[in-house]
């Protein structure tokens, strides 16, 4: 069996060498096919399974809005229903935030202010999260009340960006829209939540408790032995009330709960496995192709092996005899 291989692999190597051309666009094919396949793949396993930074992740969940008659699968929940949420005995942790834009600038640097993602965010996210900041300290509940101190979170990135890591950051003011924060953090390296680079105490007031402008997402902690079903009624059940009490603003919408992970996946992944598939494919094309050349170069051969192996009778028998 051994000999039987290597007599074929010695029959491939002298084929491949007859024929360097076709040699060379086979390997360039495969390789380009095998290496865009082995990226995309390498990418959706890593954007649909993501390490996330965070203290017993699966325990983190998020509260979406939900209207089917409206079309809406995933939408933002209103400041009636987080100020009425909480707290709940489900959770351990429970908070909201939304985004928005700044313009920020270093108070102390001469230069241009420039135009970056921020995001309002209750103590209560934070706390849920459990991280560790990289630089400082997070939100204090003080700090997150109507009048409290202006102090500010910046990411990983802008840290690097802006400061150059430096760790006299914390304490540094910023000009946020042309007020004054202080710095009191720096979000750990790898903070994957929507991509802001400014974090700003929510401070919920009157105001916005009282909104039932769908802006906000929810975001919370599991207490210990709850379960996301648990957590999802708690939370749908003052939802109704609140429903009863505002029909119009609330009608047809419903609460889900559903693990960070998923949140932070979204959409993503039908967009991912679609881009695997289509991959995929173009990987089964690049090895017809070569099929398709490899069966035309044995039909061409076959033929002239067929008319060599005819003429040699021929030669033969014109041949004149020889008789002793």
């Amino acid at each position: 069996m051994l000999d039987t291989l290597w007599s074929d692999t010695r029959s491939a190597f002298r084929a491949m060498r007859a024929q360097p051309t076709i040699t060379a666009v086979a390997a360039l094919t495969l390789a380009l096919g095998l290496s865009v396949n082995t990226s995309i793949f390498t990418i959706a396993t890593a954007v649909l399974d993501p390490e996330l930074p965070y203290v017993a992740a699966d325990r983190v969940v998020v509260a979406y809005a939900r209207n089917l008659a409206a079309g809406i699968q995933r939408g933002n929940v209103t400041g009636i229903e987080v100020a009425t949420w909480n707290p709940r005995p489900a959770f351990d942790a429970l908070g909201a935030y939304e985004f928005t834009d700044f313009n920020f600038a270093v108070r102390s640097s001469p230069s241009e202010p420039e135009r970056v993602v921020g995001a309002l965010a209750s103590a209560g996210v934070f706390e849920a999260l459990r991280i560790t900041p990289a630089a400082g300290r997070l939100f204090t509940a003080a700090e997150d009340r109507p009048g409290g101190e202006r102090v500010a979170l910046i990411t990983h990135t802008l840290w690097t960006r802006r400061f150059a890591s430096s760790p006299s950051v914390v304490g540094t003011a910023v000009m946020l829209h042309g007020e004054a924060y202080t710095v009191i953090g720096v979000l750990p390296e790898r903070f994957v939540l929507g991509g802001a680079d400014v974090w700003v105490p929510l401070a919920m007031d009157a105001t916005r408790a009282s909104s039932s402008r769908r802006s906000l997402t929810a975001l919370g902690r599991l207490a210990p032995r709850m379960s996301i079903q648990q957590g999802q009624a708690q939370l749908a059940a003052v939802s109704l009330r609140v429903a009863e009490q505002s029909p119009d603003a609330f009608r047809g919408w419903t609460v889900d709960v559903i693990p960070l992970r998923e949140w932070v996946v979204g959409q993503r992944r039908q967009v991912l496995r679609v881009l695997q598939v289509a991959v995929f494919v173009v990987l089964l094309i690049a090895c017809s192709n070569i099929a398709n050349v490899q069966l035309a170069r044995a039909a061409r051969i076959s033929p002239n092996a067929q008319s060599s192996a005819s003429d040699a009778p021929m030669s033969d028998r014109s041949s004149p005899s020889v008789r002793s």
